[in-house]
């Protein structure tokens, strides 16, 4: 996988809503006024094809760089979209799904 497939799969609908639908599973609310987490940005200096698989990526939340989520996004079946695999929270981001 070339780095223009990589970043076309980030940037496409089928990555926004693997990454959307990950947020939720941390955040029910997330991405409205009501959830913890209200927005997000990816960070495109990180964009990187995993050698294992998949597309690794770094997320940041709330435009506050503290607050750091990494995952790798992959398709593992062919008919179902994207999906995320292991996460990666900075602490600033833990405390915040927390509630601490």
């Amino acid at each position: 996988m070339d780095k223009y497939r990589v970043k076309s799969i980030v940037h496409g609908e089928e990555g926004k809503a693997a990454i959307e639908n990950m947020l939720r599973v941390l955040d029910e609310k997330a991405l409205t006024p009501e959830g913890k987490i209200k927005s997000y940005k990816i960070n495109y200096n990180k964009i990187k094809r995993n050698p294992m698989g998949g597309i690794s990526i770094e997320i940041i939340i709330n435009d506050n760089d503290s607050l750091r989520l990494g995952t790798i996004i992959n398709k593992y079946n062919k008919d179902v979209g994207y999906e995320f695999g292991a996460l990666s929270l900075s602490p600033g981001l833990s405390k915040l799904i927390r509630g601490e």
